[in-house]
């Protein structure tokens, strides 16, 4: 026979168990990590990957990239960034490199309308609304 302050404990027990799986269920699934108005699939990890590219890429050739092709020799060092330049999903501003300036280097396809996350001359990255984007000045060669 179980006592009053035994069942008590099984009862606070089970309601906090309860309630940690549920926290636990509802902080599952979402935007994996995305904030609203980030362009899917183009974070700042990948622009930060972005940049160390070309760092990389400026370092060993003494020039920065000028092309596509550029870059695919980079491809084992870096495949997620050499992969969303290739397929258009971060524009890069060709002949332009890492530089102290306040210009936007690379940016997500679809800064334009939904905003995202950037990458300007000086390597820093910040997320921009498609406003900011649009009054951001560009790199150009």
């Amino acid at each position: 026979m179980t006592t009053e302050a035994e069942t008590g404990s099984r009862r606070t027990f089970v309601a906090a168990a309860s309630l940690a799986a549920f926290g636990l269920l509802a902080g599952c699934g979402g935007g994996a990590g995305r904030d609203a108005g980030t362009a899917p699939g183009v974070s700042e990890a990948n622009m930060a990957d972005v940049k160390e590219l070309v760092q990389t890429y400026s370092r060993q050739k003494k020039a920065v990239p000028g092309k596509v092709g550029d870059i695919k020799s980079m491809e084992p060092a870096f495949p997620d960034a050499v992969s969303l330049i290739t397929r258009g999903e971060v524009v890069y501003a060709w002949g332009c490199g890492l530089a102290a300036d306040q210009a936007v280097l690379a940016h997500p396809k679809d800064a334009a309308t939904a905003g995202g996350w950037v990458l300007f001359q000086d390597g820093t990255t910040k997320q921009l609304t498609a406003a900011e984007f649009a009054a951001a000045k560009r790199a150009k060669k």
